[in-house]
């Protein structure tokens, strides 16, 4: 019996030998972006890192997943301060106050892990970029408490939204009075085989719309998040496509890859 059955609309359902390699990947995964986050200090270099993140994954018996992917050249995604991903390694030490994403991905054994999140260079950082942080990381679970069978996309993206816009309640004027809002250009994606499969995980939506959550499924569910007040431009630097805030002030990512289960949701990462 095949590990994994496809279905019409293009998405793949994974059963529970390929959960256990999915899960490998993920681990395998885990400690190597655990030990970037543990190496990105003050004086160290973005290129330092993506060269540490390669050789770890080689050293895991593992392959390189971002490097290739369409133009890209690098194993890692390394966004600092206003930008907000598809940051590109560089040899600019960071410094105290840098605010850096680092999203990585490799595949084992022929199934992927993708994984990232933010981290604050130095200790006793603004307590704005601390909040901005936490609301990534309760942007994710809020998302995630809607990951079941049964459930649509768009559940996941409307719980996403709420916690990141209106974490308390939501105010008689809704348009005004929030500190941090998502980055709407991104979102999550199904992943397995593939770095990028079907579905698309969104970081806002309506309830009960978009697609049905399915067991089986394994995508990454990611929430950007913005201060309020950015604006977000885009430029094209020889094939990628850099996002970054026009008033230089930073963002976070948090992101993990999920299998959905019969009861529920299993973070790989």
């Amino acid at each position: 019996m095949s590990e994994v059955t496809t279905l019409k609309n293009g998405i793949n359902l994974y059963n529970k030998d390929a959960f256990y390699k999915l899960q490998e990947a993920g681990n395998i995964l885990k400690g190597i972006r655990d030990e970037l986050v543990e190496n990105a200090t003050e004086g160290n270099t973005t290129n330092a890192l993506n060269e540490l993140a390669e050789s770890l994954i080689i050293k895991n018996n593992c392959d390189t997943l971002f490097k290739g992917f369409g133009n890209y050249p690098y194993t890692t995604c390394l966004s600092n301060n206003e930008q907000i991903v598809h940051g590109i390694p560089t040899d600019d030490p960071l410094k105290i106050g840098d605010v850096l994403t680092i999203d990585i991905g490799l595949k084992y054994k022929g199934y992927c892990a993708d994984s990232a999140r933010t981290v604050i260079i130095g200790d006793n950082p603004p307590e704005d970029d601390i909040l901005l942080l936490e609301t990534a990381k309760k942007g994710f679970e809020a998302g995630l408490e809607k990951a079941y069978p049964g459930n649509t996309t768009g559940d996941i993206g409307f719980a996403i939204h709420k916690q990141v816009i209106f974490p308390q309640k939501i105010p008689e004027d809704w348009r005004s009075g929030y500190k941090f809002k998502i980055f709407v250009q991104f979102s999550g994606h199904g992943i397995g085989l593939e770095l990028h499969e079907p579905p698309t995980i969104p970081n806002f939506g309506s309830l009960g719309k978009g697609l049905e959550l399915l067991e089986g499924m394994c995508f990454c569910i990611e929430p950007v998040v913005l201060y309020a007040e950015s604006e977000v431009c885009m430029q094209e630097i020889d094939g990628i496509t850099r996002f970054t805030t026009h008033d230089l002030k930073p963002s976070a990512q948090y992101e993990n890859q999920v299998y959905l289960s019969s009861n529920g949701p299993i973070v790989l990462t």
